[in-house]
């Protein structure tokens, strides 16, 4: 679903940003952090204020506070690993940022339902014909105004719950290296301090962990002037006993999936290419399906994947895609064409 933001002239703005799952759909209930004491504290207030006049200004106190709250947990991290000023002056914008977007969708929501019982009471007051009217009228509307509270100081608990199980990774390392699933807070900083330890560049990311259904792909594709021409799917193994379990320990070829599930990924794979404006390239794409049926682009990085992967899929399919993007690369046309073909049996490494 897109994210909508209303603003304070009750107009409605619509981000880019897609919400492509939700995780209670995924896992079931989630595992809450503890919320900070300042953030409880503006919430506690909310709540207790009940439906006054003044509940916008302080949904933005709650942000505010949120806001300076991870601001504080972040310094201590980005301190130990000297990561550049500017590098963390972005990283507290870009959580300010997001803080912002989420408590302004919050207020607005809030806003904009409290706007439309107000002039729904005022209609009513003006058309009732006794004192006993006008009192049901007030009392409904003082009840309207005490739901939205609730909904409101529910939606800022969703601001800093923290779905599990998650995955920790640097956003520059290679083969796996420095991965981490982490299923509770308690282990999450060990988790930051490995990924970055393997990060060139001090950054790394916490998503969320999607259990997969049967086995991921991690194989490669190639696009040709924004085209998608060819997409390949594998059935991705790991082997839980190495040192890395998240390496890959081998591939084969044709994938599980049904014959939706990778429509349904090739639609959207080419929709990414195009929303990045990327033109003649080659892939390598890790998706998987979550339990719920759902599947999910995990990664697209414009690179051919290792392990020779190129060369499997030449072998399996036909497509040379090694020499397609070689001449490419220095600029000649490509002779042989990069087409869709089927399996010549079934593959593995």
């Amino acid at each position: 679903m897109r994210d909508i933001r209303v603003d304070e002239n009750g107009e409605v703005e619509i981000s880019n940003e897609i919400v492509i799952g939700r995780t209670r759909d995924l896992f079931g209930d989630k595992l809450y952090a503890p919320a900070p004491e300042s953030v409880t504290s503006a919430m506690e207030e909310i709540i207790n204020s009940g439906a006054s006049k003044d509940v916008g200004s302080k949904i933005e106190d709650v942000g505010k506070a949120l806001a300076e709250h991870f601001k504080s947990e972040i310094q201590p991290a980005v301190a130990d690993y000297n990561v550049r000023k500017s590098a963390q002056n972005s990283i507290e914008r870009d959580i300010k940022e997001a803080v912002n977007q989420k408590f302004d969708k919050i207020r607005g929501d809030y806003e904009q339902k409290a706007n439309i019982a107000k002039a729904d009471f005022e209609r009513k007051r003006y058309e009732a014909e006794t004192e006993a009217e006008i009192k049901e009228a007030s009392r409904v509307y003082e009840n309207m105004l005490n739901s939205f509270v609730s909904e409101a100081s529910s939606a800022m608990q969703e601001a800093f719950d923290f779905p599990w199980p998650v995955i920790v990774k640097p956003t520059d390392s290679a083969g796996s290296k420095g991965c981490t699933r982490v299923d509770r807070i308690e282990d999450l900083r060990p988790a930051l301090e490995k990924a970055m330890s393997f990060s060139i560049s001090g950054h790394v990311i916490v998503e969320e962990f999607i259990v997969k259904q049967g086995f991921s792909s991690d194989s490669d594709s190639m696009s040709i002037d924004g085209k998608l021409k060819f997409v390949s799917f594998c059935a991705q193994r790991f082997d839980a006993e190495a040192t890395n379990p998240y390496t890959p320990a081998a591939y084969s070829w044709p994938s599980t999936f049904t014959k939706e599930q990778e429509e349904y990924l090739t639609s959207e794979i080419q929709r990414l290419i195009t929303l990045l404006n990327l033109k003649t390239v080659v892939y390598n794409i890790e998706v998987r399906v979550a339990p719920n049926g759902k599947p999910y682009i995990m990664e697209l990085t414009p690179r051919g994947g290792g392990n020779r992967l190129c060369e499997m899929l030449r072998y399996a399919t036909g497509v040379d895609m090694i020499t397609a993007i070689t001449r490419a690369m220095v600029g000649d046309p490509i002779l042989e064409p990069i087409e869709q073909k089927p399996y010549n049996g079934h593959w593995a490494e």
